[in-house]
């Protein structure tokens, strides 16, 4: 009984902590602010995690499940980790980066008239919640090695980190600051997750980590090109400017395939994608 003890109550620890400092910014806006900027900020978080949600979760469900059954086994572990990370990173960069490059269409058209105040803190949020993403590989090697008690101390750094970059980016420019801390911790944050889950771990993260930039480089010369393309097409309904944008981001990440390491990732996505299939 005392190993679920061992193992639970610190999962437990690291949800809670989690929690608060995902939640944290709203309330020390709310309080710096008042209401009625909250409500944008919220808004915007809402906007930016409810699709990749849809995402990440069932992909991280799936991929845990896999992991679990190759614990014992550090080279077959490690290989699965890899493939996990790049089953569920690529998409997510690139759809947070749309959404962050297409971030005032987007605004038009899910929550209409009167809400452009959130175009400012959407561009920030979505890039945050993609690079969050980066780090989630290491959150999978805790859990499946069971050094719970490892993942809740990064958990309690990470916050630490998060909350820090906070406080100054209000202090420094109000809440937009917050919003772009939110994007600046992650970047700060995911080399650290891969390398301290490594070494608690026993996994080789060497590789996952120079992948985790090349997914990082593709999001953002695909997401930097898409807002270029929206701005100068602001002109057009929020609906067009949406499928423009879509189509944007396809075209350049499939134009990155010209590289052979970016090419090998999407070789292996479509390998893993066809295997879950059969």
């Amino acid at each position: 009984m005392k190993r679920y003890f061992r193992f639970g109550l610190p999962l437990l620890g690291t949800q809670i902590a989690s929690y608060l400092s995902s939640n944290g910014d709203s309330a020390l806006i709310g309080l710096i602010a008042g209401p009625g900027v909250v409500g944008l900020y919220s808004r915007a978080v809402q906007s930016a995690r409810m699709p990749l949600n849809q995402i990440r979760t069932p992909i991280s469900q799936v991929a845990f499940s896999a992991l679990s059954r190759q614990q014992d086994d550090t080279h077959l572990l490690t290989r699965f980790a890899e493939r996990g990370q790049l089953l569920l990173a690529y998409p997510m960069a690139l759809i947070a980066g749309g959404i962050s490059a297409a971030a005032s269409p987007l605004v038009a058209v899910m929550l209409g008239a009167g809400w452009e105040g959130v175009v400012p803190y959407l561009h920030f949020i979505a890039i945050g919640e993609g690079l969050n993403t980066m780090a989630m590989t290491g959150g999978w090697l805790y859990t499946v090695r069971g050094r719970t008690a490892s993942l809740l101390k990064y958990t309690l750094f990470s916050a630490a980190i998060r909350t820090a970059l906070l406080i100054a980016g209000l202090l420094a420019l109000g809440p937009l600051g917050a919003a772009i801390a939110v994007a600046i911790a992650p970047l700060i944050l995911w080399p650290i997750s891969l390398t301290w889950a490594g070494r608690v771990a026993g996994i080789p993260t060497r590789n996952m980590l120079i992948t985790s930039y090349r997914i990082f480089a593709v999001g953002l010369i695909s997401s930097s090109t898409t807002a270029v393309v929206v701005w100068a097409s602001a002109a057009l309904t929020p609906v067009a400017g949406i499928a423009l944008a879509v189509l944007t981001q396809l075209v350049v990440a499939g134009v990155l395939a010209v590289i052979p390491a970016i090419r090998r990732d999407y070789h292996s996505i479509w390998r893993a994608a066809m295997l879950a299939r059969s």
